[in-house]
């Protein structure tokens, strides 16, 4: 059988219908791909696999990776520090006597922390995971050609060859359609009239704010299932007393997929949103990561992910 790396040999360019005055911020680079479909054909392909599963009581798992997960599931060796906020982190973690610990996540939505003595199962957990959501699931995967991803696209191609990761035209997505999908129209969609399940870890302000934003957006109900903030690889699930929503939306990092993969008896859409239930409780956010303020909404005075020195 052939690789990936000669199966995805096509390049398309990322444009998303009611994000295009993102083309103006510049090149997001172009992205590998299984066919020559335009974006926009590729995007609503991956939206009507949405819709057609709301509802249904079918388990639906989209899980996203870039660059954090791709950190996790290599070994450092694999991959060189590709910038100074990588060769910080490297830095960082020796500092402290934490070689071979992993740290991952963001100020908006929490991080991830696995010692060097537990990183090894973590690994084979979240690979084990990872290999069920394969064949079942929707993996929305960068592999645009940007500072950020580049460094791991080739090699990363090979570790899903490797550990039988399944990677083919009917499970891979971008990883910016999910953004796209929980911030663009097709929100209302996706939230309208829904018994909407949010498992992720909380604080009282993030469970309010989460909430309303999702009342706000339509959804029919809000229930919530807890989890733990830094180590959801090992957390195991209890969905005694849990209704089966309409669509589960999880914020575990490279914990989600393992956690989708114990939310698969509830039997719904089950997106891994992570950063989308941090703007969901502050909209404002959403200026900080590409594909979260559609064309209707975008400021381009208040866009804070361009690179220094970036004027628009």
């Amino acid at each position: 059988m052939s690789t990936l790396r000669e199966r995805l040999k096509f390049e398309i360019e990322l444009s998303f219908p009611d994000f295009r005055k993102h083309d103006t911020l510049g090149p997001p680079g172009l992205s590998l791909s299984f066919h020559n479909k335009s974006c926009t054909e590729w995007h609503q392909e991956f939206v009507a696999r949405i819709a057609g599963n709301l509802g249904t009581g079918q388990h639906l798992p989209v899980y996203r990776m870039s660059d954090g997960e791709y950190r996790f599931a290599l070994r450092s060796s694999d991959v060189h520090p590709s910038s100074l906020e990588s060769f910080a982190r490297l830095l960082y973690l020796r500092a402290r006597g934490l070689r071979g610990a992993h740290r991952s996540g963001s100020p908006e939505y929490g991080f991830e922390t696995y010692s060097p003595d537990e990183v090894k199962v973590a690994r084979e957990t979240f690979l084990q995971a990872l290999k069920a959501h394969s064949r079942e699931g929707i993996m929305a995967i960068s592999l645009h050609d940007t500072k950020l991803v580049r460094p791991y696209r080739a090699v990363m191609l090979d570790w899903y060859d490797t550990h039988d990761i399944r990677v083919d035209e009917n499970n891979h997505f971008h990883f910016y359609s999910v953004y796209v999908l929980l911030h663009g129209p097709d929100r209302q969609m996706l939230y309208n009239n829904r018994r909407v399940l949010v498992v992720t870890s909380l604080t009282p302000e993030k469970k309010t704010g989460i909430e309303r934003g999702l009342l706000d957006a339509g959804a029919r109900s809000v229930r919530f299932l807890e989890i733990s903030a830094g180590k959801a690889l090992f957390d195991r699930l209890d969905l005694s007393g849990v209704e089966p929503p309409d669509l589960t939306l999880v914020g575990a990092g490279i914990g989600s997929v393992s956690v989708m993969r114990q939310l698969r008896p509830l039997g719904s859409v089950c997106i891994d949103c992570g950063f989308c239930l941090s703007t969901l409780a502050n909209p404002d956010l959403r200026f900080s990561r590409p594909y979260c303020v559609p064309d209707s909404e975008m400021d381009l005075a208040r866009v804070r992910f361009l690179p220094k020195g970036h004027s628009v």
